[in-house]
């Protein structure tokens, strides 16, 4: 959970959020003017500054790890004044990102995807009869609140659109797996 309390004017909250991120990632752009090694330490003060103003606390494990990259670059600094933890940072972000979004990494998952997605839409006709029948016989009740429901369906319209592009995406993933597959055999 990233808020500790929601705030009673949340709506206002969010556009100070807004307002505060953009004045902090303006800060990242700029701090070519400090020395890089120094805008580490500066750029993640300002970011932690920006979320206690806002109420917001980072997950444990992500606040240590900022945590140890300003103390790792405060200890390098300490050792050589031209230490830069940044490139460090950099290629390692880089290939873990390879890593775990590659072609192989999403080929390796798209098996357990695709049955997840099987074993749902299989048992989807049984439960929509289920359903079907319970409403016909009278024994289901619906009652709705729909105040507020346009930021919820706005929501469910993005989700519905990611999950579109998603499966697009791993039809055309199998079908050049199968094209490859299939023009290696024939030759």
């Amino acid at each position: 959970m990233l808020f500790k309390k929601l705030p009673d004017d949340f709506e206002g909250s969010r556009a100070r959020l807004r307002k505060d991120m953009k004045y902090v990632m303006g800060q990242f752009s700029t701090t070519h003017l400090l020395k890089r090694s120094e805008s580490v330490n500066y750029n993640l003060e300002q970011l932690f500054t920006m979320l206690r103003g806002n109420h917001i606390q980072l997950p444990s494990n992500t606040f240590l790890l900022l945590k140890t990259i300003v103390m790792a670059q405060s200890l390098g600094r300490g050792l050589d004044p031209d230490f830069d933890i940044t490139p460090l940072l950099q290629s390692s972000v880089i290939r873990i990102i390879k890593k775990r979004y590659s072609v192989t990494a999403a080929l390796r998952r798209l098996p357990v995807a695709a049955a997840e997605l099987a074993s749902l839409v299989g048992g989807l006709p049984q439960r929509m009869d289920r359903m079907m029948k319970t409403v016909e016989r009278g024994e289901m009740q619906v009652r709705a609140d729909v105040s507020g429901v346009d930021k919820y369906v706005n929501n469910l319209k993005q989700l519905v659109t990611r999950a579109a592009i998603i499966i697009l995406g791993a039809s055309v993933i199998i079908g050049l797996a199968l094209f490859f597959v299939g023009t290696r055999l024939g030759h």
